[in-house]
């Protein structure tokens, strides 16, 4: 019995130092953090924003960075100095997001042990802190408005006058409407941004983080706050974290500042488009930087940039007049986090060619079409169809000699001519020849400028013309009538009505020629070759 009670002990201890060993050997010596967390994170009550590199952390109370040394799993053991002592901490960490870690530390302590030895000194009551993602890239809100609100902040809710949640064009954000109860203590008017930057599930509780922008706003302690909420038959609750941590959010119901959404409606489409503008459904603005796509029903535009940006929707509200070429209508509108009412005047130029003015945004659908509504005369956006373009007729057909121009020089003694639908009746070019002085001596043609026409339109003595270059750059040339003459000018991102030298000062060419057309003599002045 003593032999098989030594042989036993021997074991025990054989056991044991086995264990030890197999747990440093399963601690990985190569130690580094996941590559998806390095980058700067907001810590509350951090006064430094949190770094996270490869091998290196520095958090809370370091005072430089933190070395890891061996990790397994979520567990990284970190050297650190403390009171020019080395000492090692471990860190438990919990990536609840890509924009959101969650973590336990434990004492840090001086000697050097396995990773089971120093994590196990974190308690199962030791603080739990949060980190957000500096500028992490937002993600949609779980929240679709618009709702009404009440909100309670520990003093009573504040449910009469309703506060409100609108949805904004960007669907990370949200605009959130307070207002004051005189009955309820602290409880204050103010319009604020609420950003999402992540959402998750633990069990049947959903979190999210987002983040507050407001003018009285002014730190990141202030902007950053967590949230847990559920969905009711009315909408949701909502309950918000009363500093930039997630503490203190027991249940969607339980938290520092809690909040009702109630299910609210914008004004639905109650007209159509012109039948004109719904026939192609998809537009694009001259130089391809933003798409008006319409709606199959008719009723809902929506513009949208080229990365599929929502810059505003406008659901048609009213139409006030109607002719075979204009249309009048006002909308609901959606721009940026802002909502109201708007008026468009639509323009058909042409069977390939829309202008549309539009007005700023008011609160009552009666005041969108007033005069003092549209900021200025030259507000017209011009659209194309998002297709291939048909060549028509171009307008002023004939041959020009130009003389005098000022654009870039090819050479000195130069001859520029135009021609205007003469070789084809849909193509506009212009020659510049180089004299005596060129290579060799010997005359020397270059085109400089070549068009293919695709619609024009006449207005208030003025002609628009809508042509793509030999670079498949589509722009308005514009021609105004002068003593003797007209001036033409180009212009890439509308057809604007204002003067073109008020108004692009410093972006104006002067091209000043004769010209001899069909025979005849006239001088025309091809000024403010525009290049934008």
């Amino acid at each position: 019995m003593i032999v098989l009670n030594s042989i036993l002990g021997v074991l025990y201890v054989f056991i044991i130092c086995w264990n030890n060993a197999e747990g440093k050997k399963r601690d990985k010596k190569d130690c580094h953090f996941p590559l998806d967390w390095t980058g700067s994170w907001f810590q509350s009550g951090v006064r430094e924003t949190i770094v996270i590199r490869r091998t290196t952390i520095r958090i809370k109370s370091m005072v430089e960075d933190g070395n890891c040394t061996h990790y397994n799993r979520d567990k990284f053991v970190v050297k650190q100095r403390q009171e020019n002592k080395e000492c090692y901490t471990c860190l438990a960490i919990t990536s609840k997001h890509p924009n959101v870690l969650q973590y336990k530390m434990s004492e840090c302590v001086e000697r050097k042990s396995s990773l089971k030895h120093i994590c196990g000194r974190i308690t199962g009551d030791a603080p739990l802190y949060s980190m957000f993602r500096v500028g992490g890239e937002p993600v949609p809100s779980p929240f679709s408005g618009p709702f009404e609100f009440s909100y309670d902040n520990g003093y009573g809710e504040c449910r009469d006058p309703s506060s409100h949640v609108d949805t904004c064009t960007d669907n990370t954000k949200l605009k959130l409407t307070y207002q004051a109860c005189a009955d309820i203590p602290l409880s204050e008017h103010k319009n604020v941004q609420l950003e999402c930057l992540a959402t998750w599930q633990e069990g049947s509780s959903n979190f999210m983080v987002g983040r507050f922008t407001h003018k009285n706003i002014m730190s990141d302690e202030e902007s950053y706050r967590c949230f847990i909420y559920e969905a009711t038959p009315e909408g949701f609750s909502v309950a918000q974290s009363a500093d930039g941590t997630c503490n203190g959010l027991y249940s969607a119901t339980g938290g520092p500042v809690n909040m009702r959404f109630r299910k609210d409606r914008y004004p639905s489409p109650m007209c159509t488009f012109p039948t004109w503008m719904v026939a192609s459904q998809k537009w694009r603005t001259l130089q391809r930087h933003y798409k008006y796509v319409i709606h199959e029903d008719g009723g809902v535009m929506t513009k949208v940039n080229n990365h599929q940006k929502v810059a505003h929707s406008d659901k048609c509200i009213e139409i006030q007049s109607q002719t075979v070429n204009m249309t009048t209508a006002v909308t609901f509108t959606i721009e940026g986090c802002h909502h109201g009412y708007k008026c468009y005047k639509f323009h058909k130029r042409g069977d390939q060619i829309i202008e549309i003015e539009s007005s700023g945004i008011v609160d009552r659908p009666s005041e969108a079409c007033s005069e003092h509504n549209f900021e200025t005369r030259d507000s017209f956006e011009t659209l194309l169809p998002d297709s291939t373009l048909a060549a028509n007729s171009c307008p002023h057909v004939g041959r020009y000699d130009i003389v005098g121009t000022s654009t870039e020089d090819i050479c000195s003694n130069r001859k520029s001519t135009a021609s205007i639908g003469c070789d084809t009746p849909h193509e506009m070019t212009f020659n510049h020849f180089c004299e005596g002085n060129s290579i060799n001596d010997v005359e020397l043609q270059v085109v400089k400028d070549s068009f293919v026409c695709h619609g024009h339109w006449g207005e208030d003595g003025v002609h628009y013309l809508i042509a793509t270059d030999k670079n498949s750059v589509t722009s308005c040339l514009v021609f105004n009538k002068e003593a003797g003459g007209m001036r033409v000018s180009n212009h890439l991102a509308t057809c604007p009505r204002s003067p073109v030298s008020k108004q692009y000062p410093d972006k104006v060419r002067s091209l000043d020629f004769s010209v001899t057309s069909l025979g005849e003599q006239r001088a025309l002045k091809y000024l403010h070759y525009l290049l934008f």
